[in-house]
């Protein structure tokens, strides 16, 4: 690690509070009605409730979604045997990975023992506080017998990760290279560099997958395992042992297809990748320097496709794919183990999304990369918000089917849509959506109906029944995706074409619309549509300007910021600029927000009326604001139809700069126009931020 990198992670881990985990309270603490309740005497109802049936411990603690994260520190990352207490950063780390991409509590637990007996005695004793174990940094060979044994004692999950996560995440990329390649698994001659636990595993799932024992040929410091190699004694490395001529790795990887490396850095040349197959698959993960670069490779075999355990490169294979969800999946169904059928079909989902190319969160995560299936993207990135939707229901639809979840009758389903849930409260942001008639359900277009962040948002909004949704695109195409997320297409309306669409909305007796507008539809885009629905008089209108406004929300901190400007090719006036404010207001009104006016601006900068128009709001303002409550979240009004009008507003320039846009709120009298961010799941977020709506516990949003 380099001294730069090195200064910069000792002061994360530093400060501002020591370590990367804390405890925070679920439930209220804050009378003395709450402690009775949390301890004595109201306590005693829980244990008593658990003690006549176990399982209730589920509804009644947190052990349900507690996992313990344990390590003895023999082979902590690539350094080898640190102990117990210089693994706990690593394990700290994994815990809040856990909770940060799964929701999954857990509990870092470093032991200070390394006889096997002990351990497996020791963390056996754990079994009542958890509902799941992740075995961390073990090393080989005892890992196996370990893991093994805690399997045989335990009714919960015990999961080592360095064997199991490594080995589904392989799979998974092997398998979408292979469909590349057009090489079925059966006929593949794979070699390793590595015998260690990881490696061993991701064979043993590669042959539950098909791949022939005979084709593999594994190697370590000594060369290549083979039968009859003296001193050879390790049971899973004998499992492995080939019958084969060759001794040195160089000899093996000739007209190999696959080389899986799993060992140290640079033992790979380019003289040895050139004598593979054709189109040879080279997955180099050795970190934090692989077993050869991928420039290497591509001099000499730009035919080949390549995966490392980096991400600067591409194609990361990276355990932070599996072992949040994978958890995930099998404590909500309260599964008693992670079998094999467990891991396949987290295999096929992992590999399946890859498919489905990216979605705009990834864009904006990773400027400049291609999320279309290929060579270069052959599994999925960790920021991926599908890998929880995806993965997690896999998972526990195969431990029912093979028969270990202690919740047979769970509804995967409605766990689907939770899961949504508990990453965006999609349906949380139309809840509060106005409408003319409250008795009346609103009506939403959605412009980009065929897209996948819009088709999940629409499953939650079904499922909270706010709205009618209506979708814009090809029937065919949106029924499929529909039903792909467990919705009835009968209760979205879809439209075909424009005129359709607009129709819906303008027949007799049809409730206030709001218009939807996604991903990379712009803001000039869904004006288009909202001009053609609401019939927005003709330029020449005096009115135009302010019927074609809208304001730009930006958040930045605990700041929110309203930029409101027009389509309008029409010079905006005074009175332009103080109607826009004064649409602005009200709409912000009508989203439960409170409306402000900067404290400050700059008359000596006023361009087009700005300063004037501000006056004249001010003057308004009680007005405006008559039927506003204090408590509210605050949003500050600036009129700047262009970048130059900020000069107005000096003292607010740089706090802009660094805000993040939500979403286009059009400010039309008729009707209201949303057009959302890059990512949809973002308004939800703000949306939940400004206090727009009310999030569930966790918990309770993920119980069947």
């Amino acid at each position: 690690m380099d001294r730069h990198l090195n200064a910069m992670a000792l002061a994360y881990h530093r400060t501002p509070v020591t370590g990367k985990l804390a405890i925070r309270p679920t439930k209220p603490m804050n009378t003395h009605q709450d402690l009775a309740l949390a301890y004595s005497p109201g306590v005693a109802a829980a244990c008593q409730a658990i003690a006549d049936n176990p399982l209730a411990a589920a509804d009644l603690t947190a052990r349900s979604h507690l996992v313990a994260v344990i390590s003895n520190g023999t082979a902590v990352l690539g350094m080898g045997n640190l102990g117990p207490l210089a693994s706990k950063p690593v394990m700290e780390g994994k815990a809040v990975l856990f909770k940060k991409f799964a929701d999954l509590d857990a509990f870092d637990i470093e032991v200070d023992e390394y006889n096997l007996d002990a351990l497996v005695e020791t963390i056996a004793r754990l079994e009542p506080t958890f509902g799941g174990i992740n075995l961390e940094d073990f090393r080989a060979p005892e890992c196996f017998e370990l893991e093994r044994r805690l399997q045989k004692i335990m009714k919960i999950p015990v999961f080592h990760d360095d064997q199991h996560g490594t080995a589904i995440v392989v799979a998974a990329a092997l398998c979408n290279a292979l469909k590349l390649t057009h090489k079925p698994i059966a006929n593949i001659r794979l070699v390793t560099s590595g015998a260690g636990a990881a490696a061993i595993a991701c064979l043993d799932l590669l042959v539950t997958l098909g791949m022939r024992r005979e084709n593999v040929i594994i190697t370590d410091l000594e060369g290549v395992v083979y039968h009859g190699r003296p001193g050879l004694v390790d049971v899973e490395k004998l499992r492995y042992a080939a019958h084969t001529p060759h001794r040195k790795l160089a000899d093996a990887m000739v007209g190999c297809d696959v080389f899986l490396g799993l060992s140290v850095g640079n033992v790979v040349s380019r003289e040895m990748v050139a004598t593979m197959a054709p189109h040879p698959l080279v997955f180099a993960l050795a970190n934090p320097t692989p077993e050869i670069s991928p420039m290497d490779v591509q001099k000499v075999r730009p035919d080949a496709i390549y995966a490392t355990g980096r991400s600067d490169y591409k194609n990361q294979i990276n355990n932070l794919l599996c072992f949040p969800f994978i958890f995930r999946g099998a404590l909500d169904v309260g599964a008693t183990v992670i079998n094999t059928e467990m891991k396949l079909a987290c295999v096929q989902a992992l590999a399946d999304l890859a498919h489905k190319g990216g979605v705009d969160v990834l864009y904006q995560a990773y400027p400049g990369e291609s999320f279309a299936f290929g060579s270069e993207y052959i599994i999925p990135k960790p920021f991926d918000p599908r890998l929880l939707t995806t993965l997690a229901p896999a998972v526990a639809q195969a431990a029912i089917a093979s028969g270990v979840a202690t919740r047979p009758d769970f509804d995967i389903a409605a766990y689907r849509r939770r899961l949504r849930t508990l990453c965006k409260d999609t349906a949380g942001l139309f809840r509060v959506l106005p409408t003319a008639n409250p008795a009346a359900k609103p009506s939403v277009l959605f412009v980009q109906g065929e897209s996948d962040p819009v088709l999940q948002a629409v499953g939650d909004i079904c499922q909270d029944q706010s709205i009618e949704p209506v979708l814009f695109g090809d029937r065919d195409t949106i029924t499929q995706g529909l039903h792909a997320h467990d919705v009835d297409a009968h209760q979205v309306g879809i439209k075909i074409n424009p005129t359709e669409a607009l129709e819906h909305f303008v027949a007799p007796g049809s409730s206030e619309s709001f218009i939807i507008a996604t991903a990379t539809e712009s803001c000039q885009t869904a004006a288009a549509w909202g001009r053609a629905l609401w019939g927005v008089p003709d330029k020449s209108d005096e009115d135009s300007a302010v019927e074609e406004g809208f304001f730009d929300l930006y958040v930045v901190g605990e700041q929110a910021f309203a930029l409101c400007a027009s389509e309008s090719a029409q010079t905006l006036t005074e009175r332009d600029l103080t109607q826009l404010g004064a649409r602005a207001a009200q709409q912000l009104r009508r989203l439960n927000l409170r409306p402000q006016l900067p404290a400050h601006l700059s008359a000596g900068q006023d361009r087009g009326g700005i300063f004037k128009a501000h006056q004249n709001l001010m003057s308004e303002w009680p007005t405006l604001i008559e039927t506003s409550q204090p408590q509210l979240p605050d949003v500050s009004i600036i009129l700047a139809p262009s970048a130059a009008h900020l000069e107005c507003y000096v003292p607010l320039m740089h706090t802009l700069s660094s805000a993040k846009k939500i979403g286009s709120f059009g400010l039309s009298s008729k009707r209201f126009l949303i057009v959302c961010p890059p990512y949809f799941g973002d308004i939800v977020d703000v949306a939940t931020l400004l206090g727009l709506s009310t999030v569930a516990n966790t918990g309770d949003r993920l119980k069947t």
